[in-house]
């Protein structure tokens, strides 16, 4: 989350800083802000709040020394001065590189550089942060749907569907939900206290996901269904709406 007021910045400081995390320094002031504010969410998505460290073998987006483009690439070690080795996926050279110019990547999943801005995906929240949710779309990174309710609309394994909104200068993208979803159907926002019958379809870490027909899977979280209630799918039940999420989930 953004605390600091970059306002009272001059546009040389906000050049700089830009120029710090690799980002573009031309524009109007109020463009600069703005971009400066996506460039410190964005590392904030990185690293979690926190100083983040990477061990041998991790498979990270680097920024090019001289080009400046940000390339695949894994860890060889780590240096002094917060620095790491590195090895280009491209060419198998070596390069040593600051923290700061390093981005974390799943092992798994397609490149960012084949999504392509207006695109629908679907997937599932993986993080809910004070600043937005990250998403799961299959990619090695999970996108950002940006929003400061996030711990109020969201929760952990639910599934969205988002649409591309922008891809940045290091691979991460942020998302938007997709507009059939962007808000709760009237025929379950109705249901909210009511009490309804379904079927559980599925558990996993997140709860007892349970069908209710004409409505979508509905969640009993896990702290409700662990030691105080044991389901097993295919197991006829009644359950309580008690309140609704982004995408009609409840």
């Amino acid at each position: 989350e953004v605390t600091e007021d970059l306002t009272v910045l001059k546009v040389p400081e906000l050049k700089q800083r830009l120029k710090k995390l690799g980002l573009t320094v031309s524009g109007t002031k109020p463009e600069l802000i703005k971009r400066l504010q996506r460039g410190i969410v964005a590392g904030s998505m990185q690293h979690g709040g926190q100083s983040t460290k990477f061990k041998s073998g991790d498979r990270v987006m680097a920024k090019h020394p001289k080009s400046g483009g940000w390339y695949l690439a894994k860890v060889v070690r780590s240096m002094e001065g917060g620095r790491y080795l590195i090895n280009w996926e491209s060419d198998g050279s070596t390069a040593e590189c600051p923290i700061e110019h390093l981005r974390r990547m799943k092992g798994e999943g397609f490149d960012v550089e084949e999504l392509r801005v207006g695109q629908q995906l679907s997937g599932n929240v993986t993080s809910v942060r004070p600043y937005g949710i990250f998403v799961d779309v299959g990619a090695v990174r999970d996108g950002l749907v940006a929003t400061d309710r996030g711990r109020d609309l969201f929760e952990l394994g639910q599934q969205l569907s988002v649409i591309v909104k922008a891809i940045r200068e290091d691979w991460s993208f942020e998302l938007s939900l997709s507009h059939s979803l962007s808000q709760p159907t009237q025929l379950i926002t109705e249901m909210v206290g009511a009490e309804i019958q379904g079927t559980v379809a599925r558990v996993d870490a997140h709860g007892a996901w349970v069908d209710v027909r004409e409505m979508k899977l509905g969640l009993i979280p896990t702290l409700r269904s662990s030691n105080a209630l044991t389901v097993t799918v295919g197991q006829h039940v009644e359950v309580k709406v008690t309140r609704i999420r982004y995408g009609g989930g409840f």
